[in-house]
């Protein structure tokens, strides 16, 4: 059975070879001998073997990434298809992917297999080590315009939740330097916003009505939130975005001086993540609220 099989398999395996006079001739690749001047080729049965087996494997493997990302197969099907030139020498880039790789990076790997599929939307670049810088053009291309119905929005808040408002509060005020705008306490949900901004005292509204309303239209305020009853947990914490999976990553301040600033903090017991002189990227600074949440400090004029 298996011999038919194979003979059948070599009856439709044809080649298109070009002999000495330029035209294509139509030959078996088995068995016959081309004319002279040619070549003669052979597909032996084992080396089809070889060859199906391969295939197979292959195919067992790209499965197995899909629905088992963190098995052996995977690892090898990613070994196999990440980096097919980093064999012979050619890349010496460490790739380092995370241990599930996302539909981002499985994007990427289909984009290196075919990648003239993508090319109306990708435009002609190089992915390499599963990572992609977009041109000026295309990034034009993807923003286009905004709609005219969008003309009135602007940013107004970022929430953060926090623990304790008796250690978060103080942060914001005295260390930072934002004022309280408006509290608002939902006993049914039993949960307190308190939004914070760089606003002048006097512009404040006394009225409470006309306080809502400031600290709802008031740009770029931070809306820090209070489940009630956190603060008496031990082990709570909130997750920061700068942990594993990695999300959210920080708000910034705006400061005259830098170091004058982070000496001042410093000196206060806050927390940093990076001082200004720390690393490669000098003159800015990192450090944490009370919750862990990471803050940049920086000055426009000086990054």
């Amino acid at each position: 059975m298996r011999v038919w099989a194979f003979m059948r398999l070599s009856s439709v395996l044809r080649v298109i070879i070009r002999g000495p006079d330029g035209q294509p001739i139509w030959r078996e690749v088995s068995d016959l001998r081309l004319p002279k001047g040619g070549k003669t080729l052979s597909y032996r049965q084992n080396s089809l073997i070889v060859f199906f087996v391969a295939v197979g494997l292959f195919g067992y493997c790209t499965v197995q990434q899909e629905v088992n990302p963190d098995s052996k197969w995977a690892e090898i099907y990613r070994g196999l298809t990440r980096e097919p030139l980093k064999w012979l020498g050619a890349d010496k880039t460490e790739a380092k992917p995370a241990p599930n790789l996302s539909a981002h990076l499985k994007f990427h790997h289909l984009m290196r297999c075919v990648p003239w599929m993508f090319l109306p939307l990708t435009g002609d670049f190089h992915v390499r080590n599963e990572q992609m810088v977009l041109g000026s053009d295309m990034v034009a291309e993807l923003i286009g315009d905004p709609a005219p119905e969008t003309k009135d929005f602007y940013f107004q808040q970022t929430m953060l939740r926090i623990k304790d408002p008796r250690k978060s509060l103080p942060f914001y005020t005295k260390v930072l330097g934002m004022r309280l705008l408006k509290q608002m306490d939902f006993a049914a949900g039993q949960f307190s916003l308190y939004f914070m901004g760089y606003k002048n005292a006097d512009e404040i509204p006394s009225g409470d009505n006309e306080r809502r309303h400031f600290a709802l239209s008031t740009l770029a305020t931070i809306e820090l939130t209070h489940n009630w009853g956190t603060e008496n947990q031990p082990d709570f914490s909130y997750h920061n975005g700068n942990k594993e999976p990695r999300g959210f990553g920080h708000i910034g301040i705006v400061v005259p001086d830098v170091e004058k600033a982070c000496e001042r903090f410093e000196k206060m017991g806050v927390q940093f993540i990076k001082k200004p002189q720390d690393g490669t990227m000098k003159g800015l600074a990192f450090i944490q609220d009370p919750d862990g949440y990471w803050i940049e400090i920086f000055n426009p004029n000086r990054v």
